[in-house]
């Protein structure tokens, strides 16, 4: 419910945010100038650092069906994420961020649960207003990222992996050398023809 909440929150918060500016209107009676109607209220902002939190601890990849309470956390959490890096300051999301690449940069390679809980985090912060510190951080862990998805991986891995690719090719496919992109293809043809239909159908999801 508190996860609800908090959704419905930040679905008005970025519906008032771009109204949140001072317009200047010109006239033949010269300059006027008009207050927002709906302001924002900041209120990301203002709890930051205990959502912050919720979301590092919360957000993970589900081990039951989505009827379990544990995958509602996980996709809550995830959404609250997705709108907050739209409307929160952009100082707030390089701390968030920087946490997060020290997070990456520990974990071991069999570490699949977490891994797979990074590349969530990192995907959905990918629309925020820091754009570079996002591309940076996916620069500095591309051939893992490319790496986790293979037919021996985690399928948890394999789906978060391949959700992170589809971000960062619709967001960043002008900024990614094209040989990165060939790996990626390559990486991913051979999952097409794969016996396990399951795996094909996420990667390629």
């Amino acid at each position: 419910l508190g996860l609800e909440i908090l959704c419905t929150i930040g679905d008005e918060e970025f519906s008032r945010e771009p109204n949140d500016k001072i317009k200047i209107i010109t006239s033949s009676q010269g300059l006027s100038v008009e207050k927002p109607k709906n302001k924002s209220r900041k209120y990301f902002n203002k709890i930051w650092q205990q959502l912050k939190e919720l979301i590092i601890k919360c957000v993970s990849m589900p081990t039951a069906d989505e009827d379990d309470s544990e995958w509602t956390l996980s996709k809550g959490c995830l959404y609250i994420l997705s709108i907050m890096v739209r409307v929160i300051d952009s100082s707030n999301i390089r701390e968030f961020l920087k946490q997060l690449a020290i997070q990456i940069s520990s974990l071991n390679a069999t570490d699949y649960d977490n891994k797979s809980k990074c590349w969530l985090l990192l995907g959905s912060t990918i629309t925020s207003t820091p754009k570079d510190d996002v591309f940076r951080i996916i620069n500095q862990n591309f051939a893992s990222i490319v790496n986790d998805i293979n037919l021996q991986s985690d399928i948890k891995l394999q789906k978060s992996a391949s959700f992170l690719l589809e971000k960062i090719t619709q967001y960043y496919s002008k900024s990614i050398d094209g040989n990165k992109l060939d790996t990626i293809i390559t990486k991913i043809l051979p999952c097409l023809g794969s016996t396990d239909n399951t795996v094909a159908n996420n990667v390629c999801s």
